[in-house]
């Protein structure tokens, strides 16, 4: 078995130091002992052996140091020469790494244009990606256009990139198609909603000029015969606005036809009235004047207790006197005498309740005016 602990001599190279390996084995010898100081033979003795010893290291430093100057030279010589040489070579070989550096650098220019160039194509693909203010249609135009991108033919370096881009940009547009169809059904049934909404609006706002139509007699009650002959006259020029009144357009031509007849019918009454009226002020400037002082501080309370009164009679009129019914049609004459018997304040009140659009008002109105019209015949039947 090879001992493993032996020492391997190293393999000297430099001959010139052959006479020191030759001597370093002989000195090992001879000086192969333990120093000893404590006498002072043993001190010259050691002091004697060192300076030997050194002797030797000092002439292999000026060996090595001589063999050091003729190799620095010899290097210096090797460089100078290579120098030259690699001059001269360089002359030779410039032309030609000239010609492939150009050309290389052209390649280089060619590559580094084109992969721009694919770049631009991939941000173009890049930019279908934004859908601002885009309509569903429009998005999936886009997707169909996208898909139709062939990614694996043209790009070259680049395919990867294009690819995965590619697939990225068809995915953001799925999401944001199904976005824009969410937000388009939302705006349909808005639509819709206001649609149904502006024909609500419409039609309550046509009945509402229907009622306003129908109801013009009444604001005309206990009104003079010129101001209703005036109004007659003004919807004698009346011109329905079919666009205001959509659906209900034929029944407020009709309307208009109906209040100018009750309106016609209402100036017949106010013209006899009014002639009544004038003849009762002729009779009453005939007879002898009479001082009417009291009779006007006391006429606003006969009117309110002729109003009390009425109301307490209501009832017991109709219970207490069943022979004395109002007509069914009463005549034009009884209208107009009623009507100059009841106060402005009391028509007012009856128009204010037919107008205010609450059926409960409307039938007090109409029962209140039926009960003091009859009321009025049983007393002038009295």
């Amino acid at each position: 078995m090879k001992n493993t602990n032996e020492v391997v001599k190293p393999a000297y190279q430099i001959k010139a130091y052959s006479p020191f390996l030759a001597g370093l084995e002989s000195l090992k010898e001879q000086y192969n002992y333990l120093p000893d100081c404590s006498t002072d033979d043993g001190l010259k003795s050691v002091k004697a052996d060192y300076r030997a010893i050194r002797k030797v290291e000092i002439n292999l430093d000026s060996k090595r140091k001589e063999l050091g100057e003729k190799a620095r030279k010899t290097l210096t010589s090797i460089n100078d020469e290579a120098k030259e040489i690699d001059g001269k070579l360089k002359k030779i070989s410039a032309p030609f790494k000239t010609a492939f550096e150009l050309r290389e650098a052209e390649l280089k220019a060619q590559k580094e244009k084109r992969i721009a160039e694919l770049q631009v194509k991939i941000n173009d693909i890049k930019a279908f990606s934004d859908t601002t203010n885009m309509s569903s249609d429009n998005i999936s135009d886009v997707i169909e256009a996208v898909n139709d991108i062939d990614c694996l033919q043209g790009f070259y370096e680049l395919t990867e990139d294009a690819v995965r881009v590619k697939s990225n940009v068809l995915d953001s547009l799925g999401k944001d198609l199904v976005d824009a169809l969410a937000r388009e059904q939302v705006a349909i049934e808005t639509k819709k909603l206001e649609e149904q909404q502006r024909i609500t609006d419409l039609k309550n706002q046509a009945q509402q000029r229907l009622n306003n139509l129908m109801l013009i007699p009444v604001k005309f009650m206990g009104k003079p015969s010129e101001e209703i002959k005036s109004k007659i006259n003004s919807l004698s020029e009346y011109r329905v606005p079919e666009d205001e009144f959509g659906e209900l357009y034929g029944t407020a031509c009709q309307s208009v036809l109906t209040v100018m007849e009750q309106l016609q019918a209402m100036l017949s009454q106010q013209l006899l009235l009014e002639e009544s009226q004038a003849a009762q002020a002729k009779s009453e400037e005939q007879q002898p004047i009479v001082s009417c002082s009291a009779d006007k501080e006391v006429t606003p309370a006969i009117q309110h207790e002729a109003v009390q009164l009425a109301n307490q009679m209501q009832a017991e009129t109709v219970c207490n006197s069943p022979d004395v019914q109002m007509n069914e049609e009463p005549t034009l004459i009884e209208v107009s005498q009623f009507l100059s018997s009841v106060s402005g304040s009391t028509v007012s009140d009856f128009g204010y309740l037919l107008l205010s659009n609450d059926e409960r008002h409307e039938a007090e109105a109409l029962h209140k005016i039926k009960e003091a019209f009859q009321y009025f015949l049983q007393k002038n039947a009295a």
